[in-house]
């Protein structure tokens, strides 16, 4: 039985600050942004959406690493290392001198991320008892949801004033923070003799992600028979089959298949997938539709998320306190259909639709989102 650590919530407040820094460069903040990256580098949606792409699709890449990583180097020495990285990376951002070099900062610093956000929830759960960890995960999404909005409020005001540039310095001090707590008061959990890693595994996984993405995004629709299509399709579909190949028959895979024949697992995975993806399609396109169609500014963009976070953040602790005494499918069903209803109402605003509406939606997504992740966590 683990025992609550005497810095416990000093421990939740460090890892939730490194979230809160991944959130806001990838659905949060950033998003914001994306419209003065278009107006300064000349680009479209489909060029820009690689800001947050480039970084998501590296951070999702190494993520399956993480496990034999913290194995060699120990998960805080990986924690702290992968976040000083990535908090030399988001100062590199405003340096960029063109769309190119920005794209480059971000896929160096979603690999960084992507080591050290898996490790925030093992952390927490090393210094809270199981019977506590719902609501204390309740606690960490309010936090990061507190933070996060209050964070949007602040970079969005340097941005206007200044340039989308100053939006990033935001997000370096919630790192610098998370550092020296980190290095205070994290402690590394016993570690594993790190086992032979599975390089074979990992090459056709990142192949297969990577060329799915490459054949989603083409500019030209996907599902036209071109040269270029059709290699990706090729690849994508041949990784993807060597990999499971790989997997069945790899002592220590990276990725273990055979838990996927644990229903309520398989489908909390692919609640994880759809979720985040069509939240991240709101979170990119939204802005984008407020500043360049209804001329708002990023201040007036992120005081349209004010509802939704503060919400939010006040029914966090709440879906977590009930995940820990109720049959946890209640609150996923319902969290479901609500999620489902809300995006189809969001797919159909349009320029007349007013900024009550859009917050109502917004703060909707919110409550019905912390009802599915809340027992998912």
């Amino acid at each position: 039985v683990v025992e609550q650590h005497e810095h416990a919530w000093l421990v939740l407040f460090a890892v939730s600050l490194s979230s809160m820094s991944v959130l806001s460069n990838s659905i949060g903040m950033i998003s914001l942004l994306l419209p003065r990256m278009m107006a300064e580098f000349a680009i479209d949606v489909q060029s820009v959406q690689w800001v947050l792409t480039a970084f998501m699709l590296t951070m999702v890449v190494i993520m399956p690493t993480i496990g034999w990583l913290g194995d060699v180097f120990g998960q805080r020495r990986l924690f702290l290392a992968s976040l000083t990285i990535f908090t030399i990376c988001t100062f590199a951002c405003t340096l960029a001198w063109n769309f190119p070099s920005l794209i480059f900062i971000r896929i160096i610093q979603g690999m960084a991320a992507g080591c050290f956000f898996p490790l925030t929830t093992p952390f927490i759960f090393d210094v809270f008892p199981q019977g506590r960890r719902g609501f204390v995960l309740g606690v960490s999404n309010l936090t990061l949801i507190t933070g996060s909005t209050m964070g949007s409020l602040i970079a969005s005001t340097l941005s206007d004033q200044f340039g989308w540039r100053w939006g990033f310095y935001y997000t370096i001090v919630l790192c610098l923070t998370s550092l020296i707590l980190g290095f205070i008061v994290l402690r590394d959990p016993p570690r594993v003799r790190a086992g032979k890693f599975d390089f074979a595994g990992a090459l056709t996984l990142g192949t297969a992600v990577v060329s799915a993405v490459l054949l989603v995004t083409e500019r030209d629709s996907f599902l036209a028979l071109t040269t270029r299509t059709f290699t990706l399709v090729v690849i994508c579909v041949g990784s993807a089959i060597a990999f499971v190949a790989i997997e069945l028959n790899t002592q220590k895979p990276i990725v273990d298949l055979g838990i996927y024949k644990h229903a309520a697992f398989a489908a909390g995975n692919t609640l994880g997938f759809i979720v985040p993806a069509s939240t991240t399609a709101v979170t990119l396109l939204l802005p984008i539709f407020l500043q360049r169609l209804l001329g708002y500014s990023i201040l007036q963009s992120a005081l349209l998320r004010i509802p939704s976070g503060l919400t939010t953040a006040m029914i966090g602790p709440l879906t977590g306190w009930l995940s820990d005494r109720m049959d946890p499918r209640i609150l996923i069903g319902s969290g479901v259909i609500g999620f489902a209803s809300v995006l189809y109402a969001i797919s159909h605003l349009t320029v007349q639709s007013s900024a009550t509406t859009i917050a109502s939606l917004l703060v909707a997504m919110g409550i019905v989102s912390m009802c599915i992740w809340a027992p998912l966590a």
